[in-house]
């Protein structure tokens, strides 16, 4: 219930009323890594100032635009298979740190954002070799390795 401090006593009352998935998803959003405490505790604050039930459905609102935009890839072997390489190439990657802005972590758990690590590895020749032969990319990243900077294979 971290993620709930800051907000007022019938907020918190008024979420604890709600479904399990309703909990989670409002709990997910204002505990998100990638969202800065700023921004955070701005909402908390606007929140604070609304009438409960109007609050609450502010926070809905707000939650379902933005909770599942992030297309995520679980672990090394999903990001294996999402770049098309083998597993210890994947775990290479990882651990040079480049795709370091793509990690998420959540429960103790590794996750990637699908379309930042296609941002980074994009146009980087080591792992693509193979890319332009997948049948389920889609067309702009297709577009996008056709356009790189890098000399083609």
């Amino acid at each position: 219930m971290k993620a709930f401090d800051g907000l007022n006593s019938e907020i918190i009352e008024l979420i604890r009323t709600l479904d399990n998935k309703e909990i989670t998803n409002i709990q997910n959003y204002l505990s998100d890594k990638t969202l800065s405490k700023k921004y955070i505790s701005v909402l908390k604050s606007e929140c604070n100032k609304m009438a409960p039930l109007e609050a609450i459905s502010y926070l809905f609102r707000t939650t379902k635009k933005q909770v599942f935009i992030i297309k995520k890839v679980k672990g090394i072997k999903g990001l294996a298979t999402l770049l098309n390489v083998s597993v210890k190439t994947a775990q290479k990657l990882k651990n040079s740190g480049i795709i370091d802005q793509a990690i998420i972590f959540e429960k103790h758990k590794l996750y990637f954002d699908e379309d930042e690590i296609l941002k980074i590895c994009l146009p980087k020749i080591l792992c693509w070799k193979s890319f332009k032969f997948r049948k389920d990319v889609d067309q702009k990243y297709i577009s996008l390795w056709e356009n790189r900077p890098y000399p083609k294979i």
